[in-house]
């Protein structure tokens, strides 16, 4: 047991490297490493599994919507896996291979080299029922804005027509909507305070799935219990670990990505029903058919370099997998892939298939190496790693088993959730790369992975700010001191500039909004010119206010701006949408789109309307604006009604006239 200053300089050291190195990537390594402390859950708050029936396949119970279900059984051949044959020999790899993150990544020829992809890795991945939504095709009620249309995002927000699920501060909050008579109908405490961090849900019928990053502290006469799911009234001191072990265990911990499954069927009285676990932090999670994918990291570089001891024991490397109806377990080393890429941040990568009708059926897949953000279809799952000015991508395909396919280092880092894309078998990416000056990239690969095509060198000394594929076209976004919308032709082997837009600003997230047309969100910016000492003049580009775009790309070989709306809400605004696509909704019933912003007045809606090819924006600032956390902000739309949430007020609109018609506290 190393003392507690050793540990932090450790973790501090560790954590330094790992940020220097992640600079240029996509996105970083891992979501923030937060240490939370909830207890262990082996006794405690297990409940009957309620197994909720496809709509497809079984007629929902109209008391409570629960049908009884069937999975199929779980197998691997291991005979054909490129895994590790003992603990023994995982041990000794990790012993033999203590080496520093390098910047040259390849793949690793010498584990895959003359193997068959058909006969890689596969893990079972169950078909269950599940659908989100109640409402029918006559309703307009707004999701979750989506990278791929068939798989489901996590976010704090989500609506079913009927009601509003917030996460906030660790409660999931059910609301009704029910326009001016809209109502807080239940708060329920996920976690006692300091326990852990919940990141986002997913609403599947009467369930809500609520992912977390939970840590576990170990003490003296630990008592396993966890007060997730208690009623605020029923939370005791007990429940928290007091600041005592704290200190005293401060280095004596386990995180874990979690996954909650919680039965909303009253949406006053919510309760626990099953949980699972997957130890490491939380890179990212995705549902589709049914389940649950997430990805975890397991950072084990410290076994790497030696800072814990000089043998670590099994235990130290292998993750564990927790699920309420049978315990932990501990994954084995033969169910362990080598590492995929050469020298890559030294972690243990989890793939958990999770079926949140059974949790108990959690399958999984680990690999001896790292992720940092993931691109998913309804048949193909791609996970990122960043390393130095290239992009590891691993594919894996879905649906009735998870196997690894093909992996590819790509040049260059990517910008955002649309850089890549799957399309008629095709794998494309936009990428910048970083040397004497930046270049911006778009390769294209085939269903192995491997490269078919090629555009490289555009807009050299600048950088990709927004990419959007659709179909077989591209539109690519690049900024320095003027905004060029390049469209590419993506329909050959290698793609194609067929047109370039250059204006003022520049667009950090693109939308398609009908035939030919293409909604841009960004920034506004200007220019100073300046004299230096010697009397010669430079200019100098900055940013300046929300930009809102209407691009007419009809024409692949003349694209126009055709409508333009600056300084939305002043010069000093700003708003999520600008990074984070789940921050916008659109509305293709009424052509119109909503996102939040932020004002030195306060929070306010804009609404984009698009008729005729002109557009129109009118910003609406919300009422007893008093949130002060004005990052929490979230919109939805139910038929005529319009919701805007901010930490501790709900505002309610008529969609038509944007006239407030309620007011709801969030206590």
């Amino acid at each position: 047991m190393i003392n507690k200053s050793k540990s932090i300089c450790v973790i501090l050291i560790a954590a330094f490297i790992f940020g220097i190195l992640s600079v240029g990537c996509s996105a970083d390594i891992a979501k923030p490493h937060i240490k939370n402390d909830p207890a262990a859950v082996q006794g405690g708050n297990e409940s009957e599994n309620v197994n909720v029936g496809s709509e497809d396949n079984e007629k929902e119970d109209e008391n409570n919507g629960n049908a009884e279900n069937t999975h199929a059984s779980f197998t691997v051949d291991k005979s054909s896996l490129d895994t590790f044959e003992s603990e023994k020999e995982l041990l000794e790899y990790i012993n033999d291979n203590q080496l520093f993150y390098l910047y040259e990544t390849e793949v690793a020829e010498v584990a895959y080299e003359g193997m068959d992809t058909a006969e890689m890795p596969t893990a079972t991945a169950t078909n269950a029922a599940g659908n989100g939504m109640k409402t029918s095709d006559s309703r307009d009620v707004s999701t979750t804005n989506l990278v791929d249309e068939n798989v489901d995002e996590g976010d704090y927000l989500k609506t079913d027509g009927d009601y509003i699920y917030i996460i906030r501060d660790n409660e999931l909050i059910i609301v009704s909507a029910k326009g001016k008579e809209t109502e807080v109908l239940s708060y329920y405490k996920l976690f006692a305070q300091g326990e852990g961090n919940v990141s986002e849900m997913y609403i599947k019928g009467d369930r809500a799935i609520v992912i977390a990053n939970v840590t576990f502290y170990e003490k003296p006469d630990f008592v396993s219990d966890t007060s997730f799911g208690k009623p605020v009234d029923e939370i005791t001191e007990n429940d928290v670990i007091d600041d005592y072990y704290y200190d005293r265990y401060y280095n004596s911990y386990k995180t874990y990505s979690a996954v909650y499954v919680i039965d909303i069927s009253d949406r006053e009285k919510p309760k626990e029903e099953s949980s699972c676990f997957v130890e490491g932090y939380l890179v990212a999670t995705r549902e589709t058919n049914g389940q649950i994918y997430l990805i975890a990291n397991k950072d084990i570089g410290g076994y790497y370099w030696g800072y814990y001891r000089n043998e670590p024991a099994a235990a130290d490397i292998l993750p564990e997998v927790y699920d309420s109806k049978n315990g932990y377990r501990t994954i084995e080393a033969t169910n362990v892939i080598r590492p995929i890429f050469e020298n890559v941040y030294p972690n243990m990568m989890t793939i958990a298939v999770i079926d949140y009708l059974n949790t108990a059926d959690t399958e999984t897949l680990s690999v001896l190496g790292s992720g940092s953000d993931i691109y998913m279809t309804a048949e193909s799952l791609y996970i990122f790693s960043g390393n130095g000015n290239s992009t590891c991508v691993a594919k894996y395909s879905i649906g009735n088993t998870l196997s690894y396919v093909a992996s590819a280092v790509v040049p260059g880092y990517t910008a955002t959730d649309f850089s890549y894309n799957e399309y008629n078998g095709k794998f494309r990416i936009a990428t910048t790369t970083w040397g004497s000056s930046t270049e911006n990239n778009v390769y294209v690969y085939d269903e192995k992975l491997v490269k078919t095509g090629e555009l490289t060198g555009l807009a050299p000394n600048e950088k990709i700010y927004s990419v959007r594929f659709s179909g077989d076209v591209a539109y690519v976004v690049t900024f320095r001191q003027v905004d060029p919308l390049f469209v590419i032709d993506m329909s050959g082997n290698d793609p194609k500039v067929t047109g370039e837009l250059k204006v003022p600003g520049f667009s950090t997230y693109l939308h398609p909004v009908g035939d030919g047309l293409l909604l841009g969100i960004g920034k506004e910016t200007k220019d100073n010119v300046w004299t230096d000492y010697s009397g010669e003049k430079y200019v100098q580009t900055y940013t300046d206010g929300i930009k809102v775009s209407l691009f007419d790309v009809s024409d692949p070989f003349n694209p126009k701006e055709k409508d333009v709306e600056n300084y939305i809400g002043g010069d000093s605004a700003s708003t999520e949408a600008w990074y984070n696509h789940r921050a916008f909704v659109y509305s293709n019933a009424k052509n119109t789109g909503y996102f939040p912003i932020h004002t030195m007045e306060g929070e306010a809606v804009v609404c984009i309307s698009v008729e005729n090819g002109e557009l129109t924006c009118k910003t609406v600032p919300a009422s007893d604006n008093y949130s002060y956390y004005s990052g929490n902000s979230r919109i939805c739309y139910v038929d005529d009604m319009l919701y805007f949430y901010r930490y501790n007020r709900i505002s309610v609109y008529s969609r038509d006239t944007l006239e407030e018609i309620a007011s709801i506290t969030v206590k």
